[in-house]
């Protein structure tokens, strides 16, 4: 493994840490705003299919988001752990600490060293990729 690899990968861990430290400061894991994604989820975990959250009622079809999000949030509550917004964030925490990496790979291919880590280092430490991409469930307003 290279020097730039190792910087890549240090960064990674620290935007990692970040966005974990954000979870736990946010607290929104234990009652998160659930509009939109997090509606349909309980849905499906209840048994009830994509309904709920829509502008023709709760209890009608609703096909206005991406079936797989509300699919990944209701495969959590669906299997009744305790606190599953807590291991949500806590993946999507670690999915997105892995794009510090892949954008720093991807800028130094078309660019150079320098590009790729000043990329890396802003990936890891921009606010709103650990505060909206992380603690919340539905679209940002």
């Amino acid at each position: 493994m290279n020097r730039f690899d190792r910087l890549l990968w240090l960064l990674t861990l620290i935007g990692l840490l970040i966005r974990v430290a954000a979870v736990f400061l946010l607290n929104d894991y234990r009652a998160p705003i659930t509009a939109d994604h997090g509606i349909v989820a309980h849905d499906l975990a209840a048994g009830k299919g994509f309904t709920g959250g829509g502008w023709l009622g709760p209890e009608q079809p609703m096909a206005l988001n991406t079936p797989l999000y509300p699919l990944l949030l209701a495969f959590w509550l669906w299997i009744g752990i305790p606190l599953p917004f807590l291991a949500v964030e806590l993946a999507q925490a670690a999915l997105l600490a892995l794009m510090v990496y892949l954008i720093g790979k991807v800028a130094v291919q078309i660019f150079n060293h320098v590009v790729g880590t000043v990329s890396a280092i802003a990936i890891a430490v921009y606010p709103p990729l650990y505060r909206y991409f992380v603690s919340r469930f539905h679209r940002p307003s």
